[in-house]
């Protein structure tokens, strides 16, 4: 390839171009991408909020909600891997569109939840439907986006997570005020409303996604043919294996999904039980719950940021995951050895900073280490059995409160978890150095 490429805009120098291009795939794919992993989030974690409400017109107590919660992440590590494995094959477009109409519907049939029995069958058939959504994006973005990208990518992309919970917090319990009407409670109307939106999307999808860059007709064809050159470039660089069994001999591997599993175990403990957190600590009502609820998570997408834009300066991803671990564990170790509840928020709210600071940098390493049917494979495997921690960290937290009858030793627990991750981190970094980036 020459140094310069003729273009719409003119004569630019491969990086101009390079750079112009990125912008441009960012733009179209990023926002909509961060749309689905929103609403994928939001009925993913809108059962703490339905919490409020339900637990109690239903029964369900502390233990069995930590229980049927968890359930979720069973049904996820299921078909986790076959899930992503069959995106390879068939494409995202296809394939993301199926996972969205499914957990949209399944989040509306939540409507029909009247004990613990279906509240256990209807948590672990979403984990099903979800199942391959997370990783799915992250191993189609490892199709569009050089490594030297991604850092800032990923962290962009995954505020969605923390956006969810900002928007959703509100939004949930704003729609209690719905209940009464045709006889369904406000808990139902939020998970029949939340779930329609879902649906929606996983249309729009089929038409808006596209596979592969070099069917991207949205590009001008000097950007699109960079991209395709660079993307094989790259590829030629990053380590690979004859498919994703072999990938499984490699101890980077599970050295990445038990950091994951530490996150998970961090993060969904933290986010299903926030809102009783919340109203232990406060004795708010549901709509001040939701206010409250969403302040960390709008410091925390700074975070992400400011974390992410430094992974990529520094091309350095091991130390900045173990810090941010690190401030999330003094965060949620700190809000239980102070007596003042607002002191205590804000300790709670540097827990989810850490934690949340810490998930885009951790999703730059996998993707630099495996390509193609590993990739795919590597990453289902890394978060289905890192999201088991989604069964275990809620679980935890519920059988604190039970016995204990406050959240303080779930706290301690899921801080010191965090730290055990954070260790991982460090000893990946001692072992294996940096991570170079792809096509360096």
């Amino acid at each position: 390839m020459s140094n310069t490429v003729s273009s719409a805009a003119g004569t630019l120098s491969e990086s101009d171009l390079g750079r112009t291009t990125i912008r441009k795939v960012e733009r179209r794919l990023v926002p909509f991408c961060m749309l689905l992993f929103i609403v994928s989030f939001l009925d993913r974690i809108n059962i703490g909020f339905a919490a409020l409400q339900m637990n109690k017109q239903i029964s369900i107590g502390a233990a069995a909600f930590g229980a049927g919660v968890g359930l979720f992440f069973i049904g996820y590590f299921l078909f986790e891997v076959p899930s992503n494995l069959i995106l390879h094959r068939v494409g995202a477009r296809r394939w993301i569109s199926r996972i969205v109409i499914s957990w949209g519907a399944i989040t509306a049939l939540h409507v029909f939840i009247t004990g613990v029995k279906s509240f256990d069958a209807l948590r672990f058939l979403l984990g099903l439907a979800e199942a391959g959504f997370a990783p799915g994006l992250l191993y189609y973005f490892t199709g569009w986006f050089p490594a030297q990208y991604r850092g800032a990518v990923m962290a962009r992309y995954l505020t969605a997570s923390a956006i969810a919970i900002i928007i959703g917090a509100p939004l949930s319990t704003s729609l209690f005020h719905l209940g009464g009407i045709f006889g369904l409670a406000g808990w139902q109307w939020m998970f029949l409303i939340e779930g329609g939106l879902g649906v929606a999307l996983g249309i729009v999808t089929l038409f808006y996604l596209t596979d592969k860059p070099q069917d991207a007709a949205w590009l001008a064809a000097d950007e699109r043919n960079w991209l395709v050159t660079a993307m094989a470039t790259q590829s030629r660089h990053v380590v690979e294996f004859s498919g994703f069994g072999a990938s499984l001999k490699d101890v980077r591997l599970w050295l990445l999904t038990f950091m994951f599993f530490c996150f998970g175990i961090a993060s969904y403990g933290l986010i299903f039980w926030i809102p009783q957190i919340i109203h232990q600590l406060s004795g708010l009502s549901s709509d001040g719950i939701g206010v409250v609820a969403a302040l960390p998570w709008i410091a925390a997408i700074i975070a992400m940021t400011i974390v992410g834009k430094s992974s990529d300066q520094r091309q350095e991803r091991y130390l900045h995951f173990a810090g941010s671990l690190v401030a999330g564990a003094i965060g949620l170790i700190g809000s239980v050895l102070v007596r003042d509840p607002t002191v205590a928020l804000v300790f709670i709210g540097l827990g989810a900073v850490g934690i949340w600071s810490a998930l885009g940098v951790f999703w730059t390493i996998p993707q630099q280490m495996f390509s193609g049917a590993a990739a795919a494979g590597a990453l289902a495997l890394i978060n289905s059995i890192g999201n088991l921690g989604g069964f275990v960290g809620p679980y935890i937290m519920g059988i604190a409160k039970s016995h204990f009858g406050t959240f303080s030793i779930g706290l301690l627990w899921l801080g010191g978890f965090m730290i055990a991750g954070a260790a991982v981190s460090v000893m990946m970094k001692m072992l294996t150095g940096r991570v170079a980036p792809m096509g360096a």
